[in-house]
């Protein structure tokens, strides 16, 4: 049956408590990793945004993780608590740059 060696995976994968304490170990390689996987400059390139959430609309005062960095937001959707990520890649769908704002 396919649904329990998937059901194994899921138990192998790190805890959101894990990652806060990796955090500060593993920014660094993903940084250098991403300089390294950025694709060639070709002069055109495409810029697109989209929303991460933190929590759901109806409750933003009930955030406690990120409530001194994220800011209320207003887009197409309406209010939102969250981050931004914006991420610009070229004419062949490489990843030229990324960043993340509030």
């Amino acid at each position: 049956m396919y649904l329990f060696p998937m059901l194994a995976l899921y138990f192998c994968l790190a805890s959101y408590s894990m990652i806060i304490q990796l955090w500060s170990r593993i920014l660094l390689p993903l940084v250098i990793l991403m300089h390294y996987l950025k694709g060639e400059e070709t002069g055109i390139y495409y810029i697109d945004s989209t929303k991460l959430a933190i929590c759901h609309n109806t409750r933003p005062s009930s955030n406690r993780v990120f409530n001194r960095i994220s800011k209320i937001g207003k887009s197409s959707y309406g209010l939102f608590l969250d981050f931004k990520l914006h991420l610009i890649i070229n004419n062949k769908g490489e990843i030229m740059s990324v960043k993340i704002r509030q």
